[in-house]
């Protein structure tokens, strides 16, 4: 492609009217942005293939040149299949150049036959750099020691560690500028001891309306525990079957949702009371 927009530059430059030297540069113009691009290769792997894993993370090393701030994702592939893997998520990384880790886990014992990884934009979510690569990795689900790791593991972890700490900040400053209450009650609510009084105030809720409420409102008061059921076995599914590791947040998201709930029903039946029109 790049000749062939050299050889266009020649066709209208050589003894062309300026018309045309225009329209050349035109072209160079508009073609920049394609010739610059973003761009993410894998340097190396810990362990090297072929290799088998036993409950392991497989750990690649990441060179990349990108012109937006992007985060990595990857996949492992079995058969032109994905397979369920466990990951280490992706910092975000500033445009320029430079390296990362990124570390996948099968969730069971399988062969894998190739991995795909991607530089997302970290706004949009849209992939702006790709590369796979064939490999031979089976994964034995056997508990084992942990082995030794390449010394760039280590260095590319802790790294990764600073970056989500920068990001972790710069995302909560930004935060408070926008949205200062919903900081405010985020940092009461979830922060600190917020979360187990929650917690507390959820059990105690959820134990007077099962043994103290009858008839419909006993089953209503149920409602949570149904939810609480489903939503366990949903995250049971997402953590073994998935590779998720953040979907046990949905079980600490529910908790204020079921205090509320229950705190509603407490006070409706107790409005309904001193109308009399509800008798135990």
């Amino acid at each position: 492609m790049y000749e062939s927009r050299v050889c266009v530059c020649r066709f209208f430059t050589k003894e062309r009217p300026v018309f045309h030297r225009i329209v050349c540069l035109a072209i160079l113009f508009l073609s920049a942005p394609a010739l610059a691009g973003s761009s993410v290769r894998i340097a190396e792997t810990d362990p090297a293939t072929p290799a088998t894993l036993n409950r392991d993370t497989f750990n690649i090393r990441l060179l990349y040149s990108v012109d937006r701030p992007v985060r990595f994702s990857g996949r492992l592939m079995s058969g032109g299949k994905d397979v369920p893997a466990y990951n280490g998520g992706s910092a975000t990384h500033k445009p320029g150049k430079g390296e990362a880790i990124f570390w996948l886990e099968a969730t069971k014992p399988v062969h894998v036959n190739r991995i795909a990884i991607e530089a997302q934009d970290a706004k949009t979510g849209e992939v702006v750099a790709s590369t796979i690569q064939d490999v031979e990795l089976d994964w034995t689900g056997i508990a084992a020691p942990q082995r030794v790791r390449a010394p760039w593991v280590e260095r590319l972890l802790e790294q990764q560690a600073r970056l989500l700490e920068e990001s972790a900040a710069e995302e909560r400053a930004r935060m408070e500028r926008e949205h200062p209450f919903g900081t405010w009650v985020t940092d009461h609510l979830f922060g600190g001891g917020g979360i187990f009084l929650l917690f507390v105030t959820y059990v105690v809720l959820q134990l007077r309306g099962l043994r103290q409420w009858r008839g419909l409102w006993r089953k209503l008061a149920l409602v949570p525990v149904v939810s609480y059921v489903v939503a366990f076995v949903y995250v049971l599914y997402a953590c073994i079957i998935g590779g998720s590791n953040i979907a046990p947040v949905i079980l600490f998201l529910m908790m204020p949702v079921a205090a509320v709930y229950l705190g509603a029903l407490g006070l409706a039946r107790a409005v309904l009371r001193a109308m009399g029109r509800l008798q135990d």
